[in-house]
């Protein structure tokens, strides 16, 4: 952008989002300030409370720039007609546990920051948004699985909506783990054992045989060690 010129609203908040991510890279969530954000992208306070309530809001902006990241790669999935509904399928799963393992960081950030009592009504809105956004991806995909006999589900056209709903559900527990995990890390094998249940789960709740659907646990969990190990060094 020229020097000088005017800034539109969107191009501010996209602004002060990636001011905020990189500043929580560096220091943490807990130890920046919106005074520090505000300091670094050269604003006013009022222009910062103009596009967000407080500091949590600006996770729920990064969350919500994370699904509209995404929402392509589905759409370009949900479109193919070269593969089946069991790929299609882990090729959702595949997207997010892909974005989980490059994105570490910014994954723990957002967890750190969400999964407080404070934030509970924060955190139920994001879950919200993102039901709305992918699961009727997933639902699309289970129906036609159950079409071509592949899965086995009561309901299918509401059966995704009700997988992500379950994931979502026990995302607190698989997150306190995650959090435990930064300044004790034998705790990433309860989380590994965490989402071997779930793709247990998932696969019996299909009707296919176990590790047809899988959680890319093994890549996420990689990245989370190598990012552990940085921390520590």
């Amino acid at each position: 952008m020229a020097k000088g010129a005017p800034v539109v609203a969107g191009e501010r908040r996209t602004e002060i989002l990636a001011v905020a991510e990189r500043l929580f890279y560096e220091h943490g969530y807990d130890h920046t300030s919106i005074a520090q954000i505000i300091e670094e992208v050269g604003i006013a306070k009022g222009t910062f409370y103009h596009h967000f309530s407080s500091k949590a809001a600006l996770v729920e902006g990064l969350v919500q720039g994370l699904i509209e990241q995404m929402l392509p790669a589905f759409e370009e999935l949900a479109r193919r007609s070269d593969i089946s509904p069991v790929q299609r399928l882990q090729g959702y799963f595949d997207i997010n546990s892909g974005w989980k393992s490059t994105n570490v960081e910014l994954m723990v950030t957002t967890i750190t920051a969400l999964y407080r009592p404070e934030n509970a009504l924060l955190l139920r809105r994001i879950s919200e948004n993102s039901l709305d956004a992918l699961g009727p991806y997933f639902n699309a995909v289970i129906v036609e699985g159950v079409e071509a006999g592949v899965f086995d589900a009561p309901r299918p056209e509401r059966f995704g909506e009700f997988i992500m709903g379950m994931l979502i559900g026990i995302a607190e527990s698989r997150s306190r783990i995650l959090v435990e995990s930064i300044d004790e890390p034998s705790k990433l094998y309860d989380y590994a054992d965490m989402i071997s249940i779930l793709e247990l789960a998932i696969n019996r709740l299909l009707g296919v045989p176990e590790k047809t659907i899988t959680l890319g646990a093994e890549q996420v969990l990689g990245r989370i060690r190598v990012y552990l190990e940085q921390r520590g060094a």
